[in-house]
Parts: structure tokens; sequence; C-alpha cells
């Protein structure tokens, strides 16, 4: 389930369908295991990225901004990702106790 919630906050970071970002990143997004695994992440990203991006910026800084989008976009959606599973946690607290 986790990968399910940190793969579809990732989507909404990026503003994609969360299919489309589980066909393309999901074995990625499997893989994560804590918030310092987002390094790693961004930096396998940004070489798979390489090849992909068609635009006009030099290699260096395309991977920079590849790199800058993947790790943003996955720390935001991780923070996201526990401030869920906390609110979880609090609702299950909450119906034990009454």
């Amino acid at each position: 389930m986790k990968q399910d919630i940190l793969n579809k906050l990732f989507a909404e970071e990026l503003g994609q369908s969360a299919a489309l970002i589980n066909d393309y990143y999901g074995s990625f997004i499997a893989e994560m295991d804590s918030l310092e695994d987002i390094a790693h992440f961004a930096e396998q990203l940004t070489e798979e990225l390489r090849d992909d991006y068609t635009g006009e910026l030099p290699e260096d800084e395309r991977a920079k901004y590849h790199h800058a989008l993947m790790l943003d976009a996955m720390t935001n959606a991780w923070n996201r990702m526990e401030m869920y599973e906390d609110f979880q946690r609090f609702q299950d607290d909450t119906e034990k106790e009454w």
C-alpha cells in the first residue's frame, strides 16, 4: 500500500496520471524504503531521463534540471505520504478509543 500512495502522490507532484507514473517509475519507487533513498532515486532517474530529453538545454543543465525535479517532487510526495500515514494512525487510534 505504501508504494501505491507514494506513486499517486508523486504523480500529483508531476501533474501526471498515477498509471503513467507507475508504468515509467514504478520499479524505482518500489525500491524506496526511507527518506534517504530519495537522493539515489533522483540520480537513477536523471540517468534514465537523460536519453529521453529532446529540448535545447545543454547536457549538464538538463541533468541538473532532471535531478532537481525528481528530488523535489519525490521529497514532497514522501513528506505527504508520511503525513497521510500519520493521519491514518491517528484515525485508527481514535477509533480504538471509542
